[in-house]
Parts: structure tokens; sequence; C-alpha cells
């Protein structure tokens, strides 16, 4: 059985590194023992009592023959603790065959920081963690202890002046963030991220949480904040980083696919799908490739196109031809997910409520065993709506939708409560200010000593000079959080609300507003306009129409960039009838705008809308996704067009 502190940390990664040969006992240097040790302790925490290519004869082969048990140096003493530690609750399973023979001490932690600031911030904090693990047997209490400690750790670190051991006391500081604050532990990864390790063939401690393993928290944190396009840049980040034929590639291309679904961009994840399905079908398993074949399986089944039956009995014969047994054995909701979906498109509906029961059944036999019951929770209230919305049912599908919103609420009311705040400044910034502390410290010390002849004036120099940093420092950070908010708050290009700005006022205005109108607003034929005039006269469209709308619509109003060339407007107090008055209206004046800055060329252009009347309707996701149905029809139906409706889809 796996020890509570390692099932923890193994259910946070998503990528595995590969075995390397034992090290051998003699060491040239401290630093090449080191390394060997870091190695040891990394492959010895992510392998020990797992079902993986290392087996725990193996490990205790490499623990041998590098010597650690009889090495009575401060860095052999650390790194028994450390391994003795990671299996010291076990209970059912086998422990890592060693003993502590000394207590470790804060002068052994210091000799190592001296010699390996990086491995010193990379065992420590691992430390930490798993010491807390044991003492609050595995829960999310342990917060209270990691959290502070990681912080002084983190602190500590920032002093040494290395920039990459900063980033990986950040991003150990980050991983427990997310049981208590998942703003906060963006903001501490995106902090990390530009000085973490790649994630190497050789696995040692400093590489144990990577870059790679960052962008994918990152993806994971965006796509539950139902913000797809970062989530799909991340996860292209992860392509970037992977080597050929990594199952870490699979994940990243179905992650890709999945944030380009939930933006309605179709074509760009078919053909997405096509390139995943022809770099995974080379060399990778059977379950990846069942694994890609299901996500082309749900771009077809969520686009509705006219021949989804016949397109998604293609995918599925396909999906037959596979290895089910294998499959099965390593993801039983894949197989029952996928049949249910292909069922959803079809008519057969006794078979389709068999399927969906079977997938059912599968999610709730995973929460008796899962370390993480809320993710599936929100993973099966989810799928289940998306389900019946492909086949139709579209109240089933609205009742499901409810029932996700309602656990994510409570999911995220319990994250926050051990939330605090922390500041999230630049890496490279804090190591200069912890430079500037120390030299500091260092002028008061000479003070004392008498080194200094002239006490009373360098005193007060040093006075008058401290309070004038300090003064322009806070001016400084107010004018970088100022303009920080403002970028997170308004769109470049057309200085009208960014798209989670919008969202964030929507959801406390659609409880307040009881009858107002949302529209979803889209430039005809945009790329025609790029493809002939060139991006700039595109992003001149762009700015001309949102500084249109701007000068149209109430104070009272609300609106902003929702994509490249859309826009989302929110009326309040009004009815179909007045917003499409206000729609055609600013339509000609649209049409009125012929010559361009960015071109000598004369031509104009127009936008198509769907308009949605709330009816007190405040599920957001909901009313997104019909502006979306009926811009689609208003796009079919030609230029300046516009289709409105209440929510009122079945």
């Amino acid at each position: 059985m796996i020890s509570m502190v390692r099932l923890s940390l193994l259910l946070f990664l998503l990528f595995a590194n590969k075995n390397s040969q034992a090290t051998d006992a003699t060491y040239n240097t401290v630093k090449e023992k080191l390394e060997a040790y870091s190695h040891l302790a990394a492959t010895s925490i992510f392998h020990w009592n797992t079902q993986s290519e290392i087996s725990n004869s193996a490990i205790v082969s490499m623990i041998t023959s590098s010597g650690l048990q009889e090495d009575n140096s401060g860095e052999g003493v650390i790194f028994r603790h450390i391994l003795a530690t990671s299996t010291a609750n076990e209970i059912n399973g086998k422990r890592i065959p060693l003993y502590v023979k000394q207590p470790l001490l804060e002068r052994h932690w210091v000799a190592l920081k001296s010699s390996d600031p990086k491995l010193f911030a990379a065992a420590k904090s691992y430390y930490i963690y798993a010491t807390a693990v044991n003492q609050f047997n595995g829960t999310k209490d342990r917060v209270n202890i990691t959290v502070p400690a990681l912080k002084r750790l983190k602190d500590e670190v920032i002093r040494t002046g290395d920039h990459q051991a900063t980033a990986i006391s950040s991003i150990w500081l980050a991983m427990e963030l997310m049981l208590g604050n998942p703003f906060q532990a963006i903001s501490e990864i995106e902090y990390a991220l530009p000085f973490l390790p790649e994630r190497s063939e050789r696995r040692t401690l400093e590489n144990y949480l990577s870059k790679e393993t960052a962008h994918d928290w990152l993806r994971s944190s965006y796509q539950e904040l139902a913000i797809p396009s970062l989530s799909f840049y991340h996860a292209m980040e992860i392509l970037d980083l992977q080597k050929p034929n990594d199952v870490a590639n699979t994940w990243a291309y179905f992650a890709a696919i999945d944030a380009l679904i939930n933006q309605y961009k179709f074509e760009e994840a078919l053909l997405l799908s096509d390139k995943a399905i022809e770099t995974v079908g080379k060399n990778n398993t059977e379950h990846e490739m069942y694994l890609i074949l299901t996500q082309r399986l749900r771009v077809i089944a969520f686009q509705h196109d006219e021949n989804v039956a016949e397109q998604a009995e293609q995918i599925y014969r396909r999906l037959n031809t596979l290895d089910l047994e294998e499959v099965e054995r390593k993801s039983q909701e894949l197989v029952a997910y996928s049949t249910a979906l292909y069922l959803a498109t079809t008519n057969n509906n006794s078979e389709f409520i068999n399927a969906v029961e079977h997938y059912t059944n599968v999610l709730d036999n995973m929460l008796v065993e899962s370390g993480f019951k809320d993710k599936i929770k929100l993973r099966k209230e989810l799928e289940l709506a998306k389900l019946y919305e492909v086949h139709g049912d579209y109240q089933v599908s609205f009742e499901h939708y409810k029932r996700y919103k309602k656990l994510l609420v409570t999911r995220n009311a319990e994250q926050f409560e051990n939330a605090n705040l922390i500041k999230a400044d630049n890496i490279s910034e804090d190591i200069e200010l912890a430079k500037f502390r120390q030299q500091e410290l260092e002028d008061l010390r000479n003070e004392r000593m008498g080194l200094n002849q002239d006490n009373g004036k360098l005193q007060s120099t040093v006075f008058l000079l401290f309070t004038a940093i300090l003064s322009i420092l806070a001016i400084w950070l107010w004018l970088y959080k100022r303009r920080n908010d403002t970028q997170i708050k308004y769109d470049e290009l057309t200085g009208t609300l960014t798209r989670s700005a919008m969202l964030k006022s929507l959801t406390v205005a659609l409880k307040k507003d009881r009858s107002s109108c949302m529209a979803l607003v889209n430039i005809d034929h945009f790329q025609r306009i790029n493809d002939t005039y060139g991006y700039r006269v595109g992003e001149e469209v762009v700015s001309v129409l949102g500084k249109t709308i701007q000068k149209r619509i109430r104070k009272t109003d609300k609106f902003c960039r929702f994509g490249n060339e859309e826009f989302l407007i929110y009326f309040s107090n009004s009815n179909e009838d007045e917003v499409k008055h206000i729609l055609d209206e600013l339509n000609n004046l649209l049409a009125k705008q012929k010559w361009w800055k960015n071109t000598e060329q004369a031509f104009t252009t127009s936008f198509s809308s769907g308009v949605v009347t709330l009816n007190g309707e405040n599920n957001l996701d909901y009313v997104l996704k019909y502006c979306h149905k009926l811009l689609e029809g208003a796009k079919n139906k030609g230029n300046a067009a516009a289709i409105t409706q209440s929510t009122s889809p079945v």
C-alpha cells in the first residue's frame, strides 16, 4: 500500500521520468554525491511500492550501492531522513530499508544551502511537505503548517540570490496553496515558471516539479476557472517541451483540443485532432490512441454538425478495432464514456440510457478509492450534462449543469477556508531587495564594530537613503500594481473590459437585474478582411466597432471584447425590440465607415449577433452557450443578421 505522503504527492503529478542506473558509492566530489542522492531520493519517492518499471528491489540495490546508510556527513543525514520520512506511515506496504542514526539539525541544512541552493530548496520543501502529511494523515489541514513553513523557506532561498532555487521553493509552495487558495496558487506558479528546470531523463528532487508540471497545473486551473484560451496556451506549451513518444504528449493534445472545444473553435479542434492522431498513432500505446480518438468523437458530437451520426459511427468503429481489454485495464471510465457519447449521437434512447447508467456506475466506483472525490463528482455532473445535451435532452442536461455549478460553489468555498494573501513579485526583484537588506545589515554591523569613523553622519545618510529607497519602491509597486490591474481589467486594443472582468461583473449583475438582454456580436467575414488587407486593418476594424459600441450604449450597460472579433454586450432593463433596434443602429453606423488608416482601399463591413432575453436566468454558462447557438444561426442567414430569443430553448 502506498504511503499517504507519496500518494498525496503522486496524485498531484502528471509526468513520470525514466530510470537511470544506480550510482556508484565512490564519489569524486561532494557535488557528484549530492546529485546521486538527489536522483536516489526522487526515484524512491516516485516508484517505491508502486506498479512501475522500477521495482522495490531495484531501489534497494540503488540505496546499497549509493552508500547512503553508512554516510555520516551532513548530506547523508539529510537524505536518510528524507527517505525515512517518505514511507514513515506505511501500514500494509513495505518501508524503505533505511534507519536514522543521527538527528537532523539546522546546521545540516545550512551546509547544504551553502553548497547547493537548488537542492537545498527542493529537499527542504519536500521534507516540510512529507512531515506535515504524516502528521495530519494526508488531510488538507496540513496547509496550516506547510504554507507558512514554505513561505519562510522561500524567503530564505531568495536571500541566496539563486533564481532557480527560488523558483523551486515557490512551486512547492504553490502545490500546497492549491488546497487553500487556487488564485494565489496560480500567481505563485506564474512567479516560478520562467526559472523552473525542464523535465530531464534523469529524475532529481530539483526537477521533480518541473516546468512541464507547472504548465499542466496552470492548464488545469484555467480550465476550472472557465478561461479556455489560457488553458489552451499552457497545453501547447507542454507539447513544445515534450520529447517524441512521451505519454505526456497525448494528454497535452487531449487538453489542448478540450480547450478549443470550450471556445467553440471546432475547425481548429479537428485540425489539431488530426495532428494528434497522426503523432500518437506511430509508437504510442492502444490506451493513448483510444484517448485521442475519444477526443475526436467529442469534437464531432459537440459541434452538432448535420452528419454527426455518420462521422461518430466511423470513429466508434475505429475505437472498437483497438485492444479494449488493454484500454479498460488503464481506464474503465474512458471506454464507458466513449460508448455513452457515441450512443448520444444515435436515436437509440434505451441503449443510450443504459450506457449512461454504466458510465455513472464506473465513476461512483472510482469515488470509493480516489483521493480526489470532489474532482470526480464535478467531472461526473459536467460530462452527464454534455452527454444529454448531445442526445437532445436539454431539460436533463440543464439539471446536471445546475448540480455541477452547485458542487463547484461548495468546492471553491472549501478551498478558500485556509486562504491567505501573499505578495507575488518578480523573482529578480525579490532577490535584489534581499541583497539590499543584506547590505544594510552589513553596514549596521560595521558601525557597531567601530569600522566607520563618522558614525552619526553615516547613520543619518543610511537612514535617508533607506527612506528614499523605500519610498521609491512603494511608488513603483503602486504603479506596477495599477498597471497590472488595468491590463487585467481592460483589453489593450479596444479599451473595453476583458472577458474575465466582464464575466466577473456579470455574475453580480445577473442576480440583480431581472429584465435584461445579452448579445454576442461577431464581425462578418473577419478572416477575409485579415487575408485581404492584413491583420493591422483587422485590428482597426475591431477597434472601430468597440468605440462605436461604447458611444452608443448606456452607462448601465456593459460590454467586453469576448474573442478576437467578438464582443459581448449586456443590456440592462431592456427587451428584445429595444436591443434589436440598437444593434441595427450600430450596424448602420459601422456601414458608414469606408476608409481605414492602414489601407488605401475602401470597404465596409458589418456584424451578426445572437441576442438572448434573460427572463431572470442567472446561469451565465447556459446564457453564453445559448448566445453562441443564436449567433451561429445569424451567421447562416447572412451579413448583419440578428436572431433574438428568450432563454427557453426547449
